[in-house]
């Protein structure tokens, strides 16, 4: 499953603005009423994610993020043109905050000739996981080196998170991002043990598991019915016998074309595998 980090963290802002606004961009939005604003503007940009915060003491203020998974050579350009689009849009530059899931070069600060851009950068890898842990965001307390106690705990928190299942499907998501097999299977494991199956089949990988299994579902029954059709060949060729179930059987699971090759070129049953 291709791990969809801009996807992913979109969500989590539209599902979780508060939250994620306050420990990913150090915005302080309690309170105040947060409305996401359109992305796409002139020039071909489209922003991952532009808010305007209104405070309930205070002036609104404009809020843009950029999730960055690893390194662009244009980057730090980007980040200009998008200042000047937010700006021109609301009449106002925004707080700009870059969010680094994997950690990055970035340092705050893009100059060149006589331009000057500063923006907030937030390595997610360097987060208080005690702060994580107890917040709409736990799952990304889990880092690159969890264990399984931290997985119950991180899951429990997702229960505890919303009711929508839309949105803890968002949260298990997250947790998944850039996942190895193991933790996976742990998040997979205490989410069906936690009666979070309805949560796990929304999620990619939960999409991911039911797909492979109509696919499997699909091989079992293209095979039955091969096993069918060449059970009646083999009637036809050698006559009833209690073996042929077993035969047909196993000829299926070869393909129809080769298990019809195969009752074509045996002289006896016994030339067939069983």
């Amino acid at each position: 499953m291709p791990d969809d980090w801009d996807g992913v963290y979109k969500r989590l802002f539209r599902d979780f603005p508060v939250e994620a606004l306050r420990i990913l961009c150090h915005v302080d939005a309690d309170g105040a009423e947060v409305v996401a604003q359109p992305t796409e503007f002139t020039m071909k940009l489209r922003a991952d994610g532009v808010f305007r915060v209104q405070p309930s003491d205070g002036a609104p203020f404009v809020v843009h993020v950029e999730v960055q998974r690893s390194p662009a050579d244009d980057f730090e350009l980007r980040l200009v043109r998008y200042w000047l689009a937010v700006t021109t849009e609301h009449g106002q530059p925004p707080l700009q905050v870059v969010i680094m899931p994997m950690g990055g070069p970035y340092a705050g600060r893009y100059e060149a000739g006589g331009l000057t851009l500063t923006y907030d950068v937030v390595d997610v890898t360097r987060l208080d996981p005690e702060v994580l842990r107890t917040s709409a965001l736990a799952p990304l307390a889990l880092g690159r080196h969890a264990s399984a106690a931290l997985v119950e705990s991180v899951v429990a928190q997702i229960a505890l998170a919303t009711d929508d299942l839309d949105a803890r499907a968002t949260l298990v998501d997250l947790a998944m991002l850039g996942a190895d097999d193991e933790l996976t299977a742990w998040i997979t494991d205490s989410m069906k043990r936690n009666d979070m199956s309805n949560v796990l089949e929304r999620t990619a990988e939960g999409q991911a598991l039911l797909a492979r299994g109509e696919a499997r579902g699909e091989a079992r029954g293209e095979a039955r019915g091969y096993a069918t059709a060449l059970r009646v060949l083999l009637v036809q060729k050698f006559g009833e016998s209690t073996d042929l179930d077993a035969i047909s059987d196993v000829l299926a699971e070869r393909g129809f074309a080769s298990g019809l090759q195969m009752i074509q070129d045996a002289d006896t049953l016994a030339d067939l595998p069983h």
